[in-house]
């Protein structure tokens, strides 16, 4: 559902791992949902607990952040005013890119943190 405030909300988490298919055994044991029909060679997604974020588990590679790294996404309906309240209070934001998913910029969260990422659903 989207957030008709500027607030963003907790919307998916993508963990990047070295070996795929032992990082899907795991969560399965946990109990996580696996959905296949989300999948592909390189990428998992779990649902989460009903009305809570769902979470992905992605092959971490030469074009991906390194393995044990997470990349958190945030919902908004009104990505555009967001990505200037955060120009104007001084944060380095990319531009505003255009995914198949829908509408992200990212900004770093803090010095430890590798990004944040803030989405738009479509």
């Amino acid at each position: 559902m989207a957030n008709p405030n500027i607030n963003p909300v907790l919307d998916f988490v993508v963990f990047f791992c070295a070996d795929l298919d032992q990082a899907q055994e795991t969560f399965s044991k946990l109990g996580f949902e696996y959905y296949p029909e989300e999948s592909s060679p390189n990428f998992r997604q779990f649902k989460g607990v009903p009305g809570g974020p769902a979470f992905g588990l992605s092959l971490a590679g030469e074009n991906t952040p390194p393995a044990g790294t997470a990349q958190v996404y945030f919902e908004t309906t009104r990505l555009e005013d967001l990505h200037q309240r955060t120009a104007d209070q001084g944060l380095a934001t990319s531009p505003i890119l255009h995914m198949p998913f829908g509408d992200i910029f990212t900004l770093p969260a803090s010095p430890d943190l590798k990004s944040v990422v803030l989405l738009r659903d479509r």
